[in-house]
């Protein structure tokens, strides 16, 4: 997916990405406040040796096993140090009483290793790790309690000096988990002749769950899911929004792109409003790309159609022929949605007046029917009575004869017909006209949507003029781009 098309959808989709990052910073901070706090405590014993392979394991006669310690990993540890030997482990839960939720005695091999689950419920757990280098043996006592992680750490070291004097064979030890890694099998014990303790003290806070770093990990996770979120629901949805996905899914010529007046995309009418007004601009653009691509000389007839109700398109053609007006032009506006007509609505002195059904059955001449509108050089055509079978009214010799007899009064003929999904009539049009201008609504039309009109379209043989993107989020300044490879356009022209 390319980059600027993942920003305009985070910015198009802010509120899932922002929702993301907000569910799991909530959850960030829900773990801190539920999660069991944990206590750290350290003991310090300095040794006699660096070196950690040749400490109390060997006084204690086993220097078979300090042959098998396994050698330094990594540049912080030499080895690990944990006496995890059972006999040890065994003295440190008798001594302190450690008990499971059970109430039983911890069992011993689980004070060096416990699991993950227990570990962040905190449980108690000890370490001994000796930093490289160094003489230092830190022994690290974790607990749900703060006075019991003091306790079990100062307790461990006594335990071990106790047995490194005893000199006692080393019985199996189980493995550990430390700071820095795996444990070998039997790790060594320290040796030396007179060791210096630095007992634990009381931890006053407690280590660990820790609010910023688990926000941190938070945000990192929301940011990654948001932007996961927003890029599979855009490569899922197929709503056409920009000329770009609108290139994509028609390789037709694009007319123009009208902008969404407003936060809920209010109707413009030019009529309303001053020649030199902003919101007249794309329409003039429109315009001039439709002037531009219309083959041989005037008259033209064109018919406005789009391929769901609702995207606008009597608008668009209402406020077309306003702009081919203003440039000089004769125009009419036909109004041929026989079933739902919109027009009437956007100019209500006609209501009530003969129109296209009229003239087709004979019931009004055409000259009785065209009305004047605001604008110089602008007349209307409405639909009239409503007809019983608007199917027969479109597709009738008659409908042909009149569309003939209205271009010869004028330089422009735009048709408002009903959508090409919801009735036959646009495409009956689109065999009488010479070009079909389609609107698109931005935002709404999906490319499943606009391939099916173009296989209807294709079916007769039509092939739009152009197609205009209505309201969209895009600038306005933009008319006249896409594929310019010529097509046979609609119809046969007069």
């Amino acid at each position: 997916m390319e980059v600027l098309r993942l920003f305009r959808a985070l910015i198009r989709r802010k509120w899932v990405f922002l929702e993301a990052v907000a569910f799991f910073l909530a959850a960030a901070c829900a773990i801190t406040a539920f999660l069991p706090e944990q206590y750290e405590a350290t003991a310090q014993v300095v040794v006699a040796s660096t070196d950690p392979a040749g400490g109390i394991l060997a006084d204690l006669g086993s220097s078979e096993t300090t042959r098998a310690i396994a050698p330094p990993r990594n540049d912080r540890q030499d080895g690990a140090t944990l006496a995890v030997l059972k006999p040890v482990l065994e003295k440190i839960v008798w001594k302190l009483q450690l008990r499971d939720r059970h109430g039983r005695l911890l069992r011993p091999e689980r004070l060096a290793s416990a699991g993950r689950l227990d570990a962040i419920l905190g449980a108690p757990r000890i370490s001994v790790t000796q930093p490289r280098g160094t003489r230092v043996l830190l022994v690290q006592a974790t607990s749900g309690e703060a006075e019991l992680a003091r306790m079990l750490a100062d307790t461990t070291v006594a335990v071990l000096l106790e047995e490194a004097s005893e000199g006692r064979p080393v019985e199996e030890a189980p493995p550990a988990t430390v700071a820095s890694g795996e444990v070998p099998p039997q790790a060594p014990l320290v040796s030396t002749p007179s060791p210096s303790v630095q007992p634990a003290s009381r931890p006053e806070k407690p280590s660990r769950p820790r609010l910023l770093p688990n926000l941190a990990a938070g945000l990192l996770l929301g940011v990654l899911v948001g932007f996961g979120l927003v890029a599979t629901f855009e490569l899922l949805d197929d709503t056409v929004r920009t000329p770009e996905d609108l290139a994509e899914a028609w390789d037709s010529r694009q007319l123009g792109c009208l902008p969404r007046w407003g936060h809920r995309g209010r109707r413009i009418l030019l009529t309303n409003l001053p020649a030199n007004a902003p919101e007249s601009e794309p329409y003039r653009l429109v315009r001039s790309a439709i002037a531009h691509a219309l083959p041989g000389d005037p008259p033209h007839v064109l018919a406005v159609v789009s391929s769901l109700p609702g995207e606008g398109r009597s608008t668009v053609a209402a406020n077309l022929a306003v702009a081919f007006a203003r440039d000089g032009r004769r125009v009419v506006l036909v109004d041929a949605d026989l079933r739902q007509p919109v027009l009437n609505r956007l100019f209500p002195e006609i209501r009530d007046r003969p129109g296209v059904s009229d003239v087709v059955l004979g019931k009004a001449r055409l000259e009785e029917a065209l009305q004047s509108l605001p604008v110089e050089g602008l007349r209307l055509l409405a639909t009239g009575t409503p007809p019983e079978d608007p199917v027969a009214v479109i597709e009738s010799p008659e409908m042909r004869r009149l569309l003939l007899d209205v271009a010869r009064s004028c330089d422009l003929v735009l048709v408002d017909t009903p959508p090409v999904a919801s009735a036959n009539d646009a495409v009956l049009l689109g065999l009488q006209v010479d070009g079909l201008v389609v609107v698109v609504e931005a935002g709404r039309a999906t490319r499943r949507v606009l391939g099916e009109i173009r296989r209807r379209l294709e079916a007769f043989g039509l092939s739009p003029l152009g197609l205009v993107l209505n309201r969209s989020e895009a600038s306005w300044f933009f008319a006249g781009t896409g594929p310019g490879r010529r097509r046979r356009t609609a119809g046969g022209g007069s």
